[in-house]
């Protein structure tokens, strides 16, 4: 793991294998901010597995995994970024799909920096605006990005529901 007085060097590509590993080894950093009344922690566990795999194993559709890496060659971590669509106007647009970082990485500007990386790439693809998902329990993710100006357009509610017992049922 990368020392904190270590600096950032640069934004590349994910390649290879050992950059697939790293991204899914940080799996656990995403599903632990996750509070998903409606859906058991192993619903919540699964979930984020397969959706990074469905991501990184995406061939179809235009997009970017971006990895930070260290003066000294270390992974602080990444950042996918590809095609969406506005809810509003169904206009392609940049979806940030996944963005994830080592804890020795945080409060050093490498979250920012691979947004903005991203942002680079959504503006190279021609795309004028860029949308994400978070978790409305990722109090953290949404205070960073309030802080490089995005902002909520909607919230989605979710309720568990329980079968009532079979002789309670009306026909």
């Amino acid at each position: 793991m990368p020392s904190a007085d270590e600096d950032l060097m640069h934004i590349r590509p994910a390649q290879g294998a050992e950059d697939r590993d790293f991204i899914e080894i940080l799996n656990p950093r995403l599903h632990s901010v996750i509070r998903a009344p409606a859906h058991s922690q192993a619903d919540v566990i699964a979930f984020q597995e397969r959706f990074t795999k469905g991501v990184l194993d995406d061939t179809r559709t235009p997009g970017a995994t971006l990895i930070a890496i260290s003066s000294k060659g270390h992974r602080l971590g990444y950042v996918h970024v590809g095609q969406g669509s506005d809810d509003v106007t169904g206009d392609p647009c940049a979806y940030v799909a996944l963005l994830a970082i080592t804890p020795a990485a945080e409060g050093r500007d490498i979250a920012r920096t691979l947004m903005e990386s991203a942002e680079a790439w959504a503006v190279d693809q021609g795309y004028r605006r860029i949308a994400l998902d978070v978790f409305a329990s990722n109090d953290r993710a949404r205070r960073f990005y309030d802080r490089i100006g995005f902002a909520e357009e909607s919230i989605r509610l979710a309720k568990r529901l329980e079968r009532p017992p079979i002789d309670s049922q009306r026909p």
